[in-house]
């Protein structure tokens, strides 16, 4: 539908990941020694913000994106109820 909801500023960088990338990797630690009591952080091989996906999305697409800039509290909110 060419409609974004973007929190923040949507200047952030954020590592995404896929989740069947996750899945696969919770998977494969539970077989290998040197991975118990491990803490790693996941992410994927490029940070890449909000405002960036939308602009790649635009220039693959036909249609320009409408941008609803959501603040952090009124996320809490939608993410409680």
């Amino acid at each position: 539908a060419a409609h974004a909801r973007i929190p923040g500023s949507g200047r952030n960088r954020v590592s995404w990941i896929a989740v069947a990338d996750v899945a696969r990797f919770a998977v494969a630690s539970t077989t290998h020694a040197f991975m118990r009591n491990a803490a790693l952080e996941l992410g994927g091989p490029q940070a890449v913000s909000y405002l960036e996906i939308v602009q790649l999305c635009e220039e693959l697409g036909t249609t320009p994106f409408d941008l609803e800039f959501t603040d952090d509290e009124a996320l809490e909110r939608a993410w409680l109820c």
